[in-house]
């Protein structure tokens, strides 16, 4: 995979590349489409899937979990970000009964205060890095990111 573009980072979006194969049918079911997603993914090692605990986090956690025992691969590691001060986004309980459903033994669980702020310091590095990006809160996962390094 090439590098990302200047507008590409700064978008949020991937433009242009490779036409996609038409020819292949495409399986509406939305569950294998997440298999084939987190398999690649899962293959290369290890697989860390950013877990807040809501519907689509766990989804796509539960389905990654499930395509590691089937294909014999280590199984994903959830990855959340919590925020102590911030007590409306507390979720704590139901990330823990939906790890602990899955049977998941690793987990990446970050505490936050302020310095995910907008202009706080992984805001500043991210725009010093790649220039403004869109949206403006995308430096929020540069942590998880920075912990998913090799996989």
């Amino acid at each position: 995979m090439s590098a990302l573009t200047p507008l590409e980072l700064a978008s949020g979006l991937v433009l242009g590349g490779d036409e996609p194969d038409r020819s292949a049918p495409v399986d509406p079911d939305p569950r294998s489409a997440i298999e084939h997603a987190v398999l690649e993914p899962l293959r290369r090692g290890p697989c860390l899937v950013s877990f807040s605990g809501g519907r689509d986090s766990s989804a796509v956690l539960a389905v990654a979990a499930a395509v590691a025992r089937r294909e014999g691969l280590p199984l994903p590691v959830p990855a959340t970000l919590r925020f102590p001060n911030a007590a409306a986004s507390a979720e704590t309980e139901w990330q823990e009964q939906v790890v602990a459903h899955l049977g998941l033994e690793e987990w990446v669980r970050l505490e936050r205060t302020d310095e995910l702020d907008c202009v706080g310091p992984v805001a500043t590095e991210c725009l010093e890095r790649h220039g403004v990006l869109w949206p403006s809160n995308a430096h929020v996962h540069a942590p998880l990111f920075a912990r998913a390094r090799g996989g």
